[in-house]
């Protein structure tokens, strides 16, 4: 029996995601077309302002995680408004003594016909944990529903090492310990995740064509 070819999955600078060539939605945009992701736009001004500045550090503190965990960071030239970040990351890892199983995984839906990519899943013990890595709120990017689409993508291809806990880690380096662990355990996170999906593709006429 011929096992079907992997998927290839692209995503741009524009965070516009391919699969196989083709544009497919991703879990963030979904969620923030939607308008379940918090429009810090719509607030004003000097609150957009502050949202682009935290969404940079946001993409900094996550490039610079992701080479710690690969063990290939730059400690030289690490910027030091995202050492703390670095820092509150090593700590919650070995207070939770996890263990990476996948690190910034790009997933597809093929029945769903969806796209995202995870942070990271984590053996703990005997389980596997799907966790995003958050800077603000996680309630304000909407990551119950974020972390469900995760897991319903890493379920379906990973049916050896099914997700038993969803977590949303925000770091705080100010805080002691440096972090806080978000628990997901509502199971009708994955119903809200596919109605949202729905919505936006009911919604596709009064959107832009690329």
């Amino acid at each position: 029996m011929t096992s079907l070819a992997a998927p290839v999955i692209e995503c741009d600078a524009n965070h516009v995601y391919r699969v196989d060539g083709q544009i497919k939605p991703n879990v963030t945009g979904v969620l923030k077309a939607v308008g379940v992701t918090v429009d810090f736009e719509a607030l004003g001004e000097r609150v957009a302002t502050a949202a682009l500045l935290k969404r940079d550090l946001g993409q900094a503190v996550h490039a610079a995680l992701h080479f710690d965990d690969d063990d290939d960071l730059d400690e030289a030239g690490l910027d030091p408004q995202v050492r703390p970040y670095v820092e509150a990351n090593r700590v919650f890892k070995a207070l939770q003594k996890v263990k990476i199983v996948a690190l910034e995984t790009k997933l597809y839906h093929p029945i769903y016909d969806y796209v995202g990519q995870l942070d990271r899943v984590y053996g703990v013990d005997d389980h596997f944990v799907l966790t995003d890595f958050k800077l603000g709120d996680p309630w304000s990017c909407g990551a119950a529903y974020q972390t469900a689409a995760y897991q319903g993508c890493w379920d379906l291809l990973h049916p050896d090492q099914s997700i038993s806990a969803r977590w949303a880690v925000r770091l705080l380096p100010e805080r002691t310990p440096p972090y806080q662990i978000t628990r997901y355990i509502d199971y009708k996170d994955w119903s809200t995740w596919l109605a949202c999906l729905a919505t936006y593709h009911a919604q596709a006429e009064r959107r832009p064509r690329r």
